[in-house]
């Protein structure tokens, strides 16, 4: 018996991929690095912020250090906030489903964004009390579809008997 869902945030939840897009093409145009909407698209789209410009200064054949990663990570999630404002569009259908959802099962939201992207959008969407866990980029070494962003070790899930949460992602 499914005793808990756990479901993605951007594309699933929200609809702000293209906040995202232009988000990393602002931040590269300022340093130099193009990005176009198709090569996003095509390369970047799901990535955790830290894969992606990890992959983009490699191609550019840039160094990137940890300190201006983070710096970039941090830079990145200001002007995706700027963009999506206090309440994100939310995916048609998205916020009737999850409510009733709450009402039937444990929730748990396991995303590669970051808990400060997330944690408003659903506070501004009403939905923030519908979910349990909420497991973001900086909860794990490495972000999904890696298993370690939804393992025990990764971040405790209260006890649900003896079933594993269903993906919703």
């Amino acid at each position: 018996m499914t005793e808990a869902l756990l479901f993605d945030y951007n594309g699933v939840i929200t609809d702000d991929e293209e906040q995202h897009r232009a988000s990393f093409a602002e931040l590269l145009a300022e340093i130099g690095i193009p990005l176009s909407r198709d090569q996003y698209y095509a390369e970047y789209l799901g990535c955790d912020d830290r894969t992606a410009f990890v992959d983009v200064f490699r191609r550019a054949g840039k160094p990137l250090d940890a300190p201006t990663l983070e710096a970039l990570v941090a830079r990145k999630s200001q002007i995706y906030t700027r963009l999506i404002g206090a309440t994100p569009v939310l995916v048609p259908g998205v916020a009737d489903f999850v409510r009733a959802a709450s009402g039937r099962f444990r929730l748990g939201l396991v995303s590669g964004a970051q808990r400060r992207e997330i944690e408003p959008g659903l506070v501004g969407t009403g939905l923030a009390d519908c979910f349990e866990v909420i497991v973001a980029a900086e909860d794990v070494p490495r972000c999904k579809p890696d298993p370690g962003a939804i393992s025990p070790p990764a971040r405790p899930w209260p006890a649900v008997g003896h079933s594993t949460p269903a993906a919703a992602w």
